[in-house]
Formats: structure tokens, C-alpha cells, sequence
């Protein structure tokens, strides 16, 4: 049966759904399909958004994670290089109001070059965390900060043997510790073919009380972490196989970094995961990322997947069409939607890249199809909500060269701006498939 999957998804034969009416109306999303190849129609650019901030200026800078601050500001994290002149990345943080107020916006200069992977929000302070990477040596770097941006002091994990590169850091799965669990990717320093991932478990202070090592017998990142049921964990990135292709990689993690299950999931030419979400009503998983098909001419599909507590596929969509498509976050609803960001990369160097954002049936089916722009070039890394749904997107723009690389006649050096952005919640639901009419499709 798998092989048959991948062979059909070899010959990539559109399978778009067409449904039909019985007599009993049922609606189209009620029914199930295992796999569809779905090409996303041209993007229609004419959603609103309730507000949205770029900062325009010279030089580099993008946010790369976002969170809900303590007292309901957003909080964005990310790297700046202010100077045409340096190659260094420097922290940025920023502080923005529910309303679009810019309160804060800071570069923290460190030593050496700063990138950053992932923010936590906490009552009194702010983690930034990612990598340092100075004298050709990159350690993974804690910083801490207070809600107006000031730096408090910082916490370094490195290791002799091998260069470490921060994945993701998330709290504990136990609301009454203050520790951390972190994903971190390690490559020999001389010997780069030899690398796997490790989990950490850290103090609040960034202190590591204990460190797990995932050797496959195959490189593998894990790029992505969440907390699950039962103070557990989910983790999502790619495993190569073969010795050169990459397939989808799931990992279920116990409390203490023991392996409960892991699964591999080869679709394509080359498969990974990005991001991860659990519904809370019965213990399932949608996950996103991306794949190459054969025979689609290399371009990379944007690929979604649900899978059940246990990891077996229940539903899995791949989106083509005239862009290159990669799933970037996903966020599982209550009501059994799931939101997916999808990046949009033009064919060409000329063309225009953009965020989707596809929202999803508890079966898989499309409900909506959002799309966003901001300048040349927009891309959306993450996505947060508050309490009320209202939906916060933050990534970055193109909107230029800077000055000094057109003077020298080195257009190809890109000028990113930062760009964050508020857009209304999701309308509300009514599953039409759990019904007294209908009853329960999925049985």
C-alpha cells in the first residue's frame, strides 16, 4: 500500500476531489479522502488587515518568532544587521501594542554574530534564544530580557567536539516548573556528514539537568517541538535515508527525552516537517512542511498531514501550483479546523512571493484561502493568537537594496525589513458533519 502512495504520487496525477450531492445534501467537506493533490488557484489579494507595521530602512532585519507578552503585547523577536559594512547578525527585539503601536524597537549588539530561533514570554522577563557564532565555533545562546527590551544577561551550551544550532525552545510541559525543553541540532566540526539531534532539559537560570542524543544511524534535524498529552512531546523535522534523501521525520517524546515512537514519512524526492499542532479533543496531530514531487519539475509543494495519537496518516494534502509552496506553521483549532501558513516563492528571480494562509476541515477539505503581500517579497515565519482569536503574523519583507550595494553594483545582496502584521479571527464553525442529520461522517 505505501509503495503504491508514493508511486501514484510519482506519476503526480492531479487529484483534485469532485464531489458530488446525494439526497440527503450532504456537504462536500463530509467526505473523506486519504490523499488529494490540490493546485491552489492564483493568489486574490482582498483580505484586510486590521492593522500592519514595516520598518523601511536601510539594511537587514526580519522577526523571526513571535508570542503573547505577559500584559497582551506582542512580543517579536529576531536579527538585524544595521551596517552594509558587517556581516553580523544582531538581536532585535520588539515590543507592539493589540492596536499597532510600535513601543519598542531595539538591537542588543553581542559579541560575534546572533541569530535567533524562538522567544518564550514569561511573567517578568523575555527569552531570546539561538546561536552565537564566533570564530567559526556556533554555541546555542540564552539571552534574557526585561518587557523594555533591556538586556539582563545571557546563558551559552557548547560543546568541544561539535557545533550546536538551537532548533527550538519551548517551556516544560508542567505548568508548575519553570524549566525548558530544547531542541538542538549538532554537527562535527570536522567531520560535518556526522550530525543528529539532541533534547535538552534546562533550568530557568539556562542550566542543563539533562541532555538526550537522537542517533538514528542517519543524519536527522528536528526543527520543531510541542507539548502534548500527558507532560509529553511531539517533535517534527526530516531523516535522511538512502544516504542522500530526506523524508519526514516524527518523533513522540516522553517527559524525561525517552523515545516513545518515531515514524518516517517519505513523499517525493524529498520530504520535511516545519511546524506541528495537537487538537485537544482526541489527541490527533496536523503537521506541515513541504515535498518535491516527481515530475513536477523540482518545484517544492506545500505538504499537510494528519496523523492519529499513535502516528498513523488519517488525511494528507499536498498544494502545487505556479509557485513554490512550503508550510511554514500550523495551528489545530477546537472545533477541528486547522490553520496552515503557507510561504509562496515566484518561478522566476523577478516574480513576487507572498504568505497563504489555509484553513482546513477536520477532514482536510479547503475552507478558505487567504493571501498576504507586503512589498517585492513577503514571507511569514509564525503565528500567534490572543484570547479573543484575533489572528498576529510576523516575518519579513523585500523591499529593496540598500544604498551601498546598488553603489557597488551587488543588487543580489537582498534589503529585508521586518514586517509584522494583525488580521481579524477566523469566523466561528459549526462542524455540518456532526449532525443529528448527518451524523458522525467520520464513522
Amino acid at each position: 500500500m505505501f509503495v503504491f502512495r508514493l508511486l501514484l504520487f510519482s506519476l503526480f496525477i492531479l487529484v483534485v476531489p469532485v464531489y458530488s450531492v446525494s439526497a440527503q445534501n450532504i456537504p462536500a467537506q463530509c467526505y473523506e479522502q486519504y490523499e488529494v493533490i490540490f493546485p491552489l488557484r492564483e493568489p486574490v489579494f482582498d483580505r484586510p488587515s486590521l492593522w500592519r507595521y514595516t520598518k523601511r530602512e536601510a539594511g537587514f532585519d526580519s522577526l523571526i518568532d513571535t508570542d503573547i507578552g505577559a500584559k497582551g503585547n506582542i512580543i517579536s523577536a529576531g536579527e538585524i544587521i544595521s551596517s552594509d559594512n558587517s556581516e553580523d547578525l544582531n538581536i532585535l527585539f520588539m515590543k507592539v501594542t493589540q492596536d499597532g503601536k510600535v513601543d519598542i524597537l531595539k538591537e542588543d549588539k553581542r559579541a560575534g554574530s546572533q541569530s535567533v530561533s524562538s522567544i518564550i514570554t514569561r511573567d517578568k522577563d523575555v527569552l531570546i534564544a539561538g546561536n552565537q557564532l564566533k570564530n567559526g565555533v556556533s554555541k546555542v545562546r540564552i539571552s534574557y530580557y526585561d518587557y523594555e527590551g533591556n538586556f539582563l544577561r545571557e546563558e551559552f551550551i557548547s560543546d568541544s567536539k561539535y557545533n550546536l544550532y538551537l532548533s527550538k525552545i519551548i517551556p516544560v510541559n508542567d505548568s508548575k516548573n519553570s524549566d525548558m525543553i530544547m531542541l538542538v541540532w549538532a554537527e562535527n566540526k570536522k567531520i560535518p556528514e556526522d550530525n543528529y539531534t539532541r533534547i535538552y532539559r534546562v533550568s530557568s537560570k539556562g542550566n542543563v539537568i539533562w541532555r538526550r542524543s537522537f542517533i538514528s544511524g542517519a543524519p536527522n534535524r528536528l526543527d520543531e517541538i510541542i507539548p502534548i498529552e500527558n507532560g509529553q512531546y511531539l517533535a517534527a523535522g526530516y531523516l535522511i535515508i538512502d544516504s542522500k534523501r530526506k523524508v519526514g521525520w516524527l518523533v513522540k517524546i516522553g517527559s524525561l527525552g525517552e523515545i516513545i515512537w518515531e515514524q518516517n514519512y517519505p513523499r517525493g524526492k524529498e520530504a520535511l516537517f516545519k511546524a506541528a499542532s495537537e487538537y485537544k479533543n482526541d489527541g490527533s496531530y496536523v503537521v506541515t512542511g513541504s515535498t518535491i514531487p516527481y515530475g513536477n519539475n523540482d518545484k517544492r509543494a506545500g505538504f499537510v498531514i494528519k496523523i492519529s495519537k499513535t502516528g498513523e496518516t488519517i488525511w494528507q494534502r499536498y498544494y502545487t501550483g505556479n509557485y513554490r509552496y512550503s508550510g511554514y506553521d500550523v495551528k489545530a483549532h477546537d472545533d477541528g479546523r486547522a490553520e496552515i501558513i503557507i510561504d509562496a516563492n515566484p518561478l522566476e528571480d523577478w516574480g513576487k512571493g507572498f504568505t497563504r494562509i489555509l484553513t482546513l476541515s477536520p477532514n482536510g477539505y479547503l475552507l478558505d484561502d487567504e493571501s498576504y503581500e507586503e512589498g517585492n517579497d513577503a514571507t511569514i515565519f509564525n503565528m500567534v493568537t490572543d484570547k479573543e482569536g484575533k489572528r498576529f503574523l510576523a516575518g519579513n519583507t523585500q523591499n529593496g537594496y540598500s544604498k551601498n550595494m546598488i553603489e557597488k553594483g551587488k543588487k543580489q545582496k537582498e534589503f529585508l525589513d521586518l514586517w509584522i502584521m494583525a488580521i481579524p479571527a477566523l469566523p466561528n464553525y459549526n462542524n455540518p458533519c456532526v449532525t443529528k442529520r448527518y451524523g458522525n461522517m467520520n464513522d
